[in-house]
């Protein structure tokens, strides 16, 4: 075969290659307590104003055969996080609390460290309610999230009631007193 051919021959293989690779998608979870099916305007809900998420939901892809794995939170975060019934995952059969001492226990997989094993960077923002531990143990960035920015429990649950700054040990001089009011109050005004 000739340089020139054989050259022609790798620039299309080389395209034909590297130009068929697919972007991954963007992948993005709500999670809700105490949200129903109906709540959301998506889903046919009459009075709801969800502007942001009618137009996430026409970009993306919208699931309609859902259950949730626990009426409580702990659990049913725990079940979303590592695909196991709670039972399984040891959280269960209640919420975890500032006086808890345990967490998500680390030998299980969560969907960020699978997440991260295909090439994504993974981040949780909100309420986690999987456990604190002792210098963050149990915190998403140590169960394969690479940011962080949240509360580890419900707004109401004092003395814990402080957000964290991505990647912030517990012990961290960054923590910031949250504001359960103004979270309410952002809830309540701000169509999603």
């Amino acid at each position: 075969m000739s340089p020139y051919l054989s050259l022609i021959f790798s620039v299309f293989l080389y395209l034909r290659v590297y130009g068929a690779a697919v972007n991954k998608p963007n992948i993005i979870i709500l999670f809700a307590d105490d949200l129903g099916y109906g709540d959301l305007q998506i889903y046919g809900h009459p009075t709801s104003s969800t502007p942001n998420l009618n137009s996430m939901a026409s970009e993306g892809l919208v699931l309609t055969q859902f259950y949730s794995a626990n009426p409580v939170c702990s659990p049913s975060r725990a079940a979303l996080m590592t695909g196991r019934y709670p039972p399984r995952t040891g959280i269960w059969p209640g919420v975890l609390n500032p006086n808890s001492i345990g967490g998500l226990p680390h030998n299980e997989t969560t969907i960020a460290e699978a997440l991260k094993t295909a090439g994504y960077k993974t981040g949780m923002v909100g309420k986690w309610h999987l456990g604190v531990g002792e210098n963050g143990t149990y915190l998403p960035t140590n169960h394969g999230f690479d940011y962080y920015l949240g509360i580890p429990y419900s707004n109401d649950e004092c003395p814990c009631t402080i957000c964290y700054y991505p990647n912030a040990p517990c012990n961290s001089p960054l923590k910031i007193p949250c504001n359960p009011s103004f979270v309410i109050v952002l809830c309540l005004k701000i169509p999603i």
